[in-house]
C-alpha cells in the first residue's frame, strides 16, 4: 500500500451536493466496481439522494465484508492505493485510534469520507438502490437507522452528540414525508425482504417511532407516520 498521509487540515468552505455525490461515485466505483465490495451511500448524503433537503457535510459509505479480514482500515487503503486523490489524516482527537479520509478536490478544497461495516441491516446487493447513479440505502432502512440515530444522540452523555439529535429529527421528518409521497408501505417492504431487518431492530424501530412521534406530535408527520405504515395496528403486526 502506497500510504497518503496529510499532516494537516483546513476548514475551507463545505463541498457542494454535487461534488459529494461525485466522491460517492468515485468512492463506490473503486470498492464496487473494482474490488466487489456490496456497499453503499448511508447517513446524510443517503437522506440527500431520497430528497430530504438538508445538506450533507460528507460521505458516509457502509459496506458488506467479504471475509473477516475485511474491515474500514482495509478498505481505506484500496482507495488510497486506487486513486491519489484519496489521502489519510490524523483524527483531531488524537486518542481516536483511526485516520481520517478525505479526498481532495482541488486546491484547499477535501471532502471527508467516512467508510464503515454494515452492523444493522443485511442488505443484499439486488436491494440496493441507484438513486443519481450512486448505491445508496433503500428508504425503508434508512428511515429505522435515522430513527437509532436520534435515538442515540438524544441519550448521549456528550453534549456534542446530544446537538446532533436535531439533524436526525428533520431528516426522519423529510424521510416519512417522502416515503408518503412515494406510497410506500412498510409492511409490504418487510415482506419483501424479511431477511434484511433483524428482529431485534425491528421491534426497536416500532419503539423508537411511538417516542419519536410523542416527542413531536406535528400532525403532518403523524399523516406521513400513518400512511408509511409506521404507526398504528399493521406496523405492530409487521
Amino acid at each position: 500500500m502506497s500510504l497518503s498521509l496529510a499532516t494537516q487540515i483546513s476548514t475551507p468552505a463545505r463541498p457542494t451536493v454535487q461534488e459529494l455525490r461525485t466522491v460517492a461515485r468515485i468512492a463506490i466505483d473503486i470498492l464496487y466496481n473494482k474490488h466487489g465490495y456490496n456497499c453503499y451511500v448511508v447517513s446524510d448524503l443517503a437522506c440527500n439522494l431520497w430528497g430530504a433537503n438538508k445538506v450533507p457535510s460528507d460521505v458516509d459509505i457502509c459496506f458488506m465484508p467479504n471475509s473477516e479480514s475485511d474491515d474500514a482500515e482495509h478498505m481505506k487503503e484500496l482507495l488510497v492505493d486506487a486513486d491519489s486523490r484519496f489521502f489519510l489524516n490524523s483524527p483531531k482527537d488524537p486518542s481516536a485510534p483511526h485516520y481520517v479520509l478525505y479526498l481532495h478536490l482541488g486546491g484547499e478544497m477535501h471532502c471527508k469520507v467516512d467508510v464503515t461495516v454494515s452492523t444493522l441491516f443485511e442488505i443484499a446487493q439486488h436491494q440496493v438502490e441507484m438513486v443519481d447513479g450512486i448505491r445508496v440505502m433503500p428508504l425503508v432502512p434508512l428511515i429505522m437507522a435515522k430513527l437509532k440515530a436520534w435515538n442515540d444522540h438524544r441519550d448521549a452523555s456528550n453534549e456534542r452528540m446530544r446537538f446532533k439529535q436535531w439533524n436526525d429529527v428533520d431528516h426522519i421528518k423529510n424521510l416519512l414525508r417522502i416515503a408518503a409521497g412515494r406510497e410506500l408501505r412498510m409492511k409490504g417492504w418487510m415482506k419483501a425482504w424479511p431477511d434484511t431487518v433483524p428482529k431485534g431492530l425491528l421491534n426497536a424501530s416500532k419503539k423508537r417511532t411511538q417516542t419519536f412521534i410523542s416527542s413531536f406530535p406535528i400532525l403532518s408527520t403523524i399523516d406521513d407516520a400513518k400512511a408509511v405504515g409506521l404507526l398504528g395496528r399493521e406496523w405492530m403486526n409487521v
